[in-house]
């Protein structure tokens, strides 16, 4: 049941999500121009880690999240049900949305999911801040890189 309820929220929660995220971090204008792939990166960090925008991502997943609870799915399983036959474990009813069909985790779904998205946002922006971090030593590498492939092939 958990694996019906993901697949049926995740495409709409990752669309909303990703764009809001974009339009916040974007608000600021990070520019490529003016600003190393390090800084940039590093501001980046800064910005998935801030509590505002992680706490403005947050509180539009826990909205969609509950939206889409309300789903209606019951008339689907019935379609579903008419083309063949004994496809569901137990009836479903006609009316059933998503949150009737996750039973009581659909309680506590909204606010986890919710949690679930600071955390990542974090997890996202530290990775980030790391891979700023290694940008100089991928530039040495591929200078490194760039000279032993350069230098001629010795029998």
């Amino acid at each position: 049941m958990r694996k019906l309820i993901f697949f049926a929220l995740f495409p709409f929660m990752m669309v909303s999500t990703q764009s809001l995220a974009q339009e916040n971090v974007q608000d600021d204008t990070i520019s490529a121009q003016n600003l190393s792939t390090e800084e940039n990166l590093d501001q980046l960090s800064d910005k998935l880690e801030a509590p505002e925008l992680q706490d403005k991502v947050a509180s539009t997943v826990e909205k969609m999240t509950a939206v889409m609870l309300q789903f209606p799915v019951g008339q689907f399983a019935e379609a579903v049900e008419d083309i063949r036959p004994n496809s569901t474990e137990q009836p479903i009813a006609s009316d059933a949305t998503i949150a009737d069909l996750a039973g009581e985790q659909a309680i506590n779904l909204p606010a986890k999911l919710g949690d679930e998205s600071r955390k990542a946002m974090t997890i996202m922006g530290s990775l980030t801040g790391v891979f700023a971090q290694l940008i100089p030593e991928f530039k040495n590498i591929a200078e490194e890189l760039e000279e032993t492939i350069a230098q001629p092939i010795s029998e």
